[in-house]
């Protein structure tokens, strides 16, 4: 259900449980610790809680980059896989009219059932079994022609273009599952959990300021786990890739011709 909201929807609503939860838990941490307690502690507080900040950002910076790059890549893998496809029909063209248009007929169907059956089907986190008939198919293609002394260069080219291709499929479809543990993902939420606690041993001479501070860290947090959590997974959720490459493959200049 979750995956079905849009990225602003899902990250409003995070932001404000995790604003919600931390503003209650200092409350009633409030009412249960005497203040004038707390500020006897203060030079040693703020010392740990600046060595537990640091390391939590050092965590959170190189999440963030990693899952990113991920994200990227994912992306360039797509593409790849989509262009290598393209190279592939443009090599067809040399061999014989019957054999080409057989096999520029296989890309388009296997383009087509990217977009329309194998994209959605990674949403939900498995593979279309269609779409992988379609590519076995394609190689059979290849397989079963012999193409003429003419043509072999051609063959031999779009060979390698059709083992791309191919490698590039495996890579998506390896690629469309959470890279981030959950052993991680314990360590990123139970470190935010702490570093929003550790606001709570401070006093300020006006609570609302107090109030405030623990706010914004605890939105500050929740929009980055939002973001490793919508990056991590690269066909799924508001942030999930698209298939332009296989779109421009079906419908691009070359597949008019």
């Amino acid at each position: 259900m979750l995956d079905q909201l849009s990225l602003p929807v899902f990250a409003t609503l995070c932001i404000a449980c995790a604003v919600a939860v931390s503003i209650l838990g200092l409350a009633l941490f409030h009412r249960l610790v005497e203040t004038s307690h707390l500020r006897e502690a203060h030079e040693v507080t703020g010392f740990v809680y600046a060595m537990v900040g640091v390391i939590y950002a050092v965590l959170l910076a190189f999440v963030v980059v990693v899952v990113w790059e991920q994200f990227q890549n994912a992306n360039q893998v797509a593409e790849d896989e989509a262009a290598h496809l393209g190279n592939v029909r443009q090599l067809a063209r040399a061999f014989p009219d019957s054999v080409s248009k057989a096999m520029a007929e296989e890309i388009r169907d296997y383009a087509a059932s990217v977009v329309n059956r194998e994209w959605p089907a990674m949403a939900q986190g498995h593979v279309d079994s269609a779409t992988y008939t379609i590519t076995k198919r394609l190689w059979n293609s290849f397989y079963s022609y012999r193409p003429a002394t003419g043509e072999q260069e051609y063959y031999n080219q779009a060979l390698r273009e059709l083992t791309s291709f191919n490698t590039s499929r495996r890579q998506r479809i390896i690629g469309m599952y959470g890279t981030i543990p959950a052993i991680l993902w314990a360590l990123l939420i139970g470190g935010g959990i702490v570093c929003i606690v550790f606001t709570y041993l401070f006093t300020t001479p006006r609570a609302w300021t107090q109030y405030m501070s623990t706010g914004l860290l605890a939105a500050m947090i929740a929009v980055t786990l939002v973001l490793i959590h919508e990056m991590d997974r690269p066909y799924r959720g508001a942030m999930s890739l698209q298939p332009n490459g296989f779109e421009f493959v079906l419908h691009g200049p070359a597949a008019l011709k």
